[in-house]
């Protein structure tokens, strides 16, 4: 169930359904960790299979939505098991109540429960937001309600019968920004390189996140620039410093997260109009050390860490 980062996009989301540029490859369709096994014909309703096959396909899945978009990803039975499963939600409660998305065995302290029932604040509604024509929401909302809940209380299995194992995941970046002379630099679009003038000197803020340990608690932070996304020299690799304070900014999620990570980067060393491509490094002192974006990461991902030079 370990994902490489943002991932993105973590929790049940608290945020419009709303959708920016191209919807992104499916990461949960290929390869062997227990990959989807969708079906044509309808399945037990309290199992994954048949909550995926009777709710979150085709009401929560919709376009802008939960379609790949942000987490939970709900296209396939598969990503929405992981997405789902002991992942830390993006929004909580006014106290931070819901540790994770779905905590197996106890609905009422799994976000996905109380998202589905309760409105978040009071001002972020009740999923799903939105229903597509022709969806059997409004006619079985108590009957499915009932069937997650009852999935999630009776250990939220997998869709192969497994009762699922606490992971450990890799670490992820929840947020880069660059201070320039005292003022965040911009970025035209949530997923695009920020805008640096050529020949400042950028302050670059970065904010990882673990499941298991606190953000100082993480070792090894580098950071590596190249002018290919594609290319990075590890030899080239340098240390990240813990700031002290840490500042707080925007992630990319849009919400208040505290930046602890910095480095100082001299933009006279490459050329007017360059996009400079950042790999960043870090250790939960379990999974070694993670890049991110690694190789198979998403283009669109890349871009969010990224400068361009004007």
């Amino acid at each position: 169930m370990k994902q490489l980062w943002i991932y993105l996009l973590i929790g049940v989301s608290a945020q419009a359904c709303t959708k920016e540029g191209k919807r992104p490859e499916n990461p949960f369709n290929s390869g062997n960790n227990q990959q989807p096994k969708d079906t044509t014909t309808a399945p037990d309703p309290y199992t994954i299979q048949g909550i995926h096959y009777n709710i979150l396909k085709p009401t929560c899945a919709n376009s802008g939505c939960h379609d790949g978009t942000f987490e939970p990803d709900f296209r396939t039975i598969s990503s929405s098991y992981n997405t789902l499963l002991y992942r830390k939600p993006i929004k909580n409660d006014g106290t931070g109540s819901f540790a994770a998305r779905v905590v197996p065995g106890n609905a009422d302290l799994s976000m996905l429960w109380y998202r589905m029932t309760v409105d978040l604040g009071g001002n972020s509604g009740i999923m799903p937001l939105v229903v597509d024509p022709g969806s059997k929401w409004p006619s079985k909302k108590v009957e499915y309600l009932n069937h997650i809940r009852t999935w999630i209380n009776n250990g939220a299995k997998d869709q192969f019968g497994n009762p699922p194992s606490l992971p450990d995941q890799l670490p992820q970046v929840l947020g880069m920004t660059v201070m320039v002379n005292g003022t965040e630099a911009s970025r035209p679009g949530r997923y695009e390189p920020i805008q640096v003038p050529y020949g400042s000197i950028a302050e670059v803020w970065i904010c990882f996140a673990d499941d298991k340990s606190a953000q100082d608690a993480l070792s090894n932070a580098r950071i590596n620039f190249s002018l290919d996304p594609g290319k990075y020299n590890p030899a080239s690799a340098q240390t990240l410093l813990q700031a002290t304070p840490a500042r707080v900014f925007k992630s990319v999620y849009g919400q208040n997260e505290s930046f602890l990570y910095r480095f100082s980067l001299n933009t006279n060393t490459w050329k007017l109009g360059d996009v400079i491509w950042l790999q960043l490094g870090i250790s939960d002192g379990v999974n070694g050390n993670s890049l991110i974006p690694n190789s198979d990461a998403l283009f669109y991902l890349k871009k969010y860490l990224a400068i361009r030079l004007i």
